[in-house]
């Protein structure tokens, strides 16, 4: 893409009077696949999917705000579902929680 001198011209000058910045960057994360049977494994695997996927957040944005001259406000990460996850029954399909919760009043599907 080519841009126009005035172009140019106006994108400096938002930059330099109009404080012009890139506002956030988001990384989003989903962490369904960090399920497992074992109760402490999730917290292992959401740390090493974090920083696998975001651990290079920051200096990427950096570089980013160098190579552009346009500075990024804040740098953060979304990550969903927030509850670690852990993998349904087997026979009921459902979250464990969810059978301890209704222990006696569920019936298989």
């Amino acid at each position: 893409m080519n841009y126009s001198p005035q172009e140019i011209i106006e994108t400096i000058r938002m930059i330099q009077s109009e404080h012009l910045d890139i506002r956030t960057v988001t990384m989003g994360i989903s962490l369904l696949d960090c399920a497992d049977d074992d109760p402490d494994a999730p917290y292992r695997r959401i740390y090493e999917k974090i920083m696998a996927r975001a651990g290079r957040l920051v200096p990427v944005c950096e570089t980013i705000e160098k190579k552009l001259g346009i500075p990024i406000v804040h740098k953060r990460i979304a990550v969903t579902p927030i509850h670690p996850p852990r993998r349904p029954d087997p026979f009921t399909h459902r979250q464990p929680d969810e059978l301890k919760a209704n222990a006696g009043r569920i019936s298989p599907p």
